[in-house]
């Protein structure tokens, strides 16, 4: 057999695809013409119809963005039943996806599946310019592939799908980067990198969310069109060969981002989110100042760390007349004033980030933030008030901030009509009774819960309605089962019974985006029947996707004698590890069988991490996170410090659990009294 010749290649884009597969033409796509393809296991090549109608346009669309076209002969997108420690990779020609980011027969083919499919095809897709065709020089600049396919994937699905609010999902996105950004033990984006332990923790949240969002930051610095210019240099340059982030941040400059080179780098070169104190100043016949400082959020119970200086770029918005300005600043030093434009009066509102696009959170001085949030909220896009609640939040969680401030919004925007915004709040409210709510303070928790979103999720309720939109169904999936489980809604509960039963004759009762979460709430009071009933339906269920929901809801039931029984899943041998596994995670996130979950880990651990795949060890400290006492933090780091050695990457995983267990101690103790007071009025 004669095969053409292979275009220069990194050693590990070198891929083999052995079936047997149904081969799913695509046709042909781009400037060249290039043949697609999808390669699914025998038998599951009709549920690819979502992929067959993504994968050219997404291709057309970044050989537009990119201004070259696609570099390979051909595209084949290869599925595999379950991935290890990775969900997709992007092999020049051949991109390998875990099923279920490609394939769905009609039944699971839904709204977040389609979102999530998309996402995913079009970061793949990107990196067969930016990993492939130029590949990174050195695994510290491991983000010049990740950082910028995540970056480049959120692009391409806003132009493919404006309704699905891309620009708003970037802000969430954004603000769940700097949630892990705030340990003191967080990776730098360009880190160092000399150990086989180190290219195991360079794939994470920082890299990929991060760095995505840094490059988001600088492109509306630079603008869109010198940035994309600079990106097209880039990879021209060094196309069919290896590059660094200087050699990227060379080309930006080049493309008008002077001084990018400087600035860029201090977030590249640094760990941490800053924090921007901004104050506005308004003396009689003088122009209005704004006084704007920086720092390093740090959150309670976190360690002194020497100070930082990044180099900002600041972006406020305000009214002036009757028009609303725009004044940018690179904020170089820790302290700096923006004078605002000559003639200019007091502004009535300040929003300190424009757009929400910097990564960076914003601290308001004085009423700035009442007044920006209360009495001229109108003047904020969907992602900007996205983004102010999310920076409430983070600074309640962090102390700058008394935690009932952050609260307050959970009424005031409880009833928003956006589904973005719900959730922002809810999730205020959901982490709270996860962490400060002692028990005496319950029954207030759960009336706050029922007044401020119970009404709107019992109109959801667990089923579909006719003429509903997919902003209406993605809604219903997070805070339908938030209240029934953080309100004990009888209601909700009552009928999360009613149709679990049902679903294990008939999975059409719900739509597939709720069973999960459904078969979940009804094992939470689950007996002996039902436990039985998941267990042999799980051992006969062909779909993963409903495996995994089963294996989650064996994972809640909280009666000991069936919590253990789920437990012993884990190890048995009748079952895949690598599902199996979630029945931990699920169990460890419930307070009431964390204890149970945690001793059951440490006595089975050695069978536990021989059955998992050598890949996943790293991550097994993870366990641990969900904890809230000093007590637990010194049990973890005592058992899994002695364990760390046989684990190449565990060292650093177990210090960001063990971060996040002081930090909720510290914030429990900090916050305790705000919480209570807020909830008394409840």
């Amino acid at each position: 057999m004669r095969f053409m010749p292979t275009k220069p290649l990194p050693t590990y884009l070198v891929a083999l695809g052995v079936g047997p597969f149904d081969v799913v033409p695509v046709g042909k796509a781009g400037a060249h013409d290039t043949p697609l393809r999808i390669l699914a296991l025998a038998g599951k090549g009709d549920e690819a119809g979502y992929a067959r109608q993504a994968l050219p346009a997404i291709l057309e669309h970044l050989e537009s963005y990119f201004g070259i076209p696609y570099p390979y002969a051909k595209l084949d997108s290869m599925t595999i039943p379950q991935t290890v420690a990775f969900g997709a990779m992007e092999n020049a020609g051949l991109i390998t996806y875990v099923e279920s980011y490609l394939l769905a027969p009609k039944s699971e083919d839904t709204v977040s599946f389609r979102r999530r499919s998309a996402g995913v095809l079009a970061h793949e897709m990107a990196h067969q310019w930016s990993g492939d065709l130029v590949t990174m020089k050195w695994w510290n600049d491991i983000w010049l592939n990740e950082s910028f396919a995540t970056w480049m994937s959120s692009k391409i699905v806003q132009e493919l799908h404006p309704e699905w609010k891309e620009a708003v999902s970037r802000i969430e996105s954004r603000s769940r980067a700097m949630d892990s950004d705030t340990l003191v033990s967080a990776r730098k984006i360009r880190q160092p990198v000399k150990s086989k332990a180190d290219i195991a923790n360079a794939f994470d949240g920082i890299t990929y969310g991060k760095g995505a969002a840094v490059l988001g930051m600088f492109e509306s610095w630079m603008g869109k069109e010198n940035f994309q210019r600079g990106v097209h240099d880039y990879l021209v340059a060094h196309e069919f060969g290896n590059a660094t982030a200087d050699d990227f941040l060379t080309a930006l400059e080049g493309a008008g981002g002077k001084g990018i080179m400087a600035s860029f780098s201090s977030f590249l070169d640094q760990a941490g989110v800053p924090l921007v104190k901004v104050a506005l100043s308004c003396a009689a016949g003088q122009r209005p100042v704004v006084e704007i400082s920086q720092r390093r959020l740090l959150p309670l119970g976190s360690p002194v760390v020497p100070q930082q200086v990044w180099q900002i770029p600041v972006c406020l918005r305000f009214p002036a007349g009757s028009k609303v300005e725009r004044s940018c600043h690179l904020m170089k030093r820790s302290h700096e004033s923006i004078p605002l434009a000559q003639g200019t009066a007091c502004p009535s509102w300040l929003l300190a980030n424009d757009g929400e696009v910097g990564y960076y959170r914003a601290q308001y001085e004085g009423n700035l933030l009442q007044r920006r949030l209360a009495r001229h909220a109108g003047e904020l896009s969907e992602a900007e008030k996205v983004g102010l609640i999310g920076d409430t939040s983070a600074l309640a969680r962090s102390g700058v901030i008394p935690m009932r401030t952050a609260l307050s919004l959970v009424p005031e925007f409880a009833g928003a009509s956006s589904r973005h915004v719900v959730q922002a709040v809810a999730a205020i409210a959901h982490g709270v009774g996860e962490r400060l709510v002692s028990q005496d303070l319950r029954p207030n928790y759960r009336r706050f819960i029922r007044k401020t979103v119970g009404d709107r999720a019992e109109d959801l309720s667990w089923t579909d309605r006719a003429g509903e939109g997919d902003e209406t169904r993605l809604l219903r999936r997070d805070l339908v089962p938030m209240v029934a489980e953080d309100a004990e809604d009888d209601k909700l509960e009552r009928s999360a019974q009613q149709l679990a039963r049902r679903w294990l004759e008939d999975h059409s009762v719900v739509d597939s985006d709720m069973a999960g979460p459904l078969l979940s709430v009804a094992a939470r009071h689950g007996d002996q029947k039902l436990f039985d009933a998941f267990l042999s339906a799980v051992q006969k269920e062909p779909s993963r996707r409903n495996r995994q929901r089963l294996f989650a809801a064996l994972a809640s039931f909280r009666t000991p004698a069936l919590h253990r029984r789920a437990l012993e899943l884990v190890v048995d041998k009748r079952f895949d590890p690598r599902e199996t596994y979630r029945v931990l995670l699920y169990a460890m996130s419930d307070p009431e069988t964390r204890g149970a979950t945690w001793d059951f880990f440490k006595h089975r651990f050695t069978a536990i991490s021989k059955r998992m795949p050598r890949e996943m060890g790293p991550y097994l400290p993870y366990v641990v996170v969900r904890f809230c006492d000093q007590g637990r933090a010194e049990e973890a780091q005592t058992f899994f410090s002695a364990r760390a050695s046989e684990f190449p990457g565990m060292r650093r995983t177990l210090a960001q659990a063990l971060e996040r267990i002081h930090q909720c101690v510290a914030e429990r103790n900090a916050q305790g009294p705000s919480v209570a007071g807020f909830l008394s009025a409840y």
